[in-house]
């Protein structure tokens, strides 16, 4: 049942209080009747198991633009077993996406993340039924089973600045055939992270075909293959941020600036080069 500060129509339409900047953790829990939430443009926070168990909703609109207040957390198990839940379109205002948000969607086909988050939490789409997806490359940490069981997925591509894959994280995909990894994965692919994928290729930078094979099971050792794209493309990337970071640090702003300011500098630079990752990430 909803709590008392929200409704649900008869025709299964979600009432959010306009002034609230909070979906409270449970709001909507196991409310079976609710069938479409509209996310007002003030709520910040959607909390824990907020619409969890809500099998039969099947529309979600998330705030879309960006204003002063703005949704950028959304909790674990936010959406936990919405099984007739198709399309969910999170916005770049997104910082955070919990553990578990969509685990158990077993319907959802089409997912736009924010290019603002930075880690995909554990099971965040465990069992989901989307082709593809696009991991945007702002993302650093692939949890522990956040995709496994994603039936229908059949190529994916982990993005540049992913540096660990967690514990069976893509296991059970039964149809994924493809892996392209754009860059080193530095803190390791877990255990079983591609357990029951029935794979063709693995695809990895160039000069990186030992520090895959020390990082993945023996049985996937011949389906790697180096990719020359991807090492031009991350020598350009590396050269471009090397240049910024040498000007800036050279710059007499930097050199007279007390260390706040510094500090202020480089987080700036750091942005830019985040910003040049995406643009390469875009144009392949």
């Amino acid at each position: 049942m909803a709590t008392n500060e929200f409704e649900i129509t008869t025709t299964g339409i979600g009432i959010i209080p306009r002034e609230a900047d909070c979906i409270p953790n449970g709001a909507f829990k196991d409310c079976t009747d609710l069938k479409v939430i509209v996310v007002p443009d003030k709520v910040t926070k959607i909390g824990e198991s907020a619409f969890s168990g809500c099998t039969e909703l099947r529309k979600v609109e998330l705030p879309a633009s960006f204003r002063s207040r703005v949704l950028s957390y959304i909790g674990s198990e936010a959406f936990f077993g919405c099984s007739k839940l198709e399309k969910i379109e999170i916005n770049d205002s997104v910082l955070y996406l919990g553990s578990g948000a969509f685990q158990g969607c077993t319907n959802l086909k089409e997912v736009k993340l924010s290019k603002s988050i930075t880690e995909i939490n554990d099971d965040t789409f465990n069992g989901c039924s989307f082709a593809s997806i696009k991991i945007p490359p702002s993302v650093e940490r692939i949890g522990n089973y956040a995709f496994v069981d994603c039936n229908k997925l059949e190529c994916v591509e982990i993005p540049y600045c992913v540096n660990e894959i967690g514990e069976s994280a893509f296991a059970g995909c039964e149809n994924l055939k493809c892996v392209e990894f754009v860059n080193y994965v530095k803190y390791g692919i877990g255990e079983g992270a591609f357990n029951r994928c029935p794979l063709k290729n693995i695809f990895v930078p160039v000069k990186t075909e030992d520090f895959f094979k020390k990082r993945l099971p023996e049985e996937l050792h011949d389906l790697i293959v180096e990719n020359e794209l991807a090492l031009e493309n991350r020598r350009e990337r590396n050269n471009i941020a090397s240049a910024i970071l040498s000007g800036l640090l050279a710059s007499a702003d930097y050199c007279s600036a007390s260390q706040d300011k510094r500090d202020s500098i480089i987080s700036t630079a750091r942005a830019a080069i985040r910003d040049i990752y995406r643009a390469y990430d875009k144009i392949r």
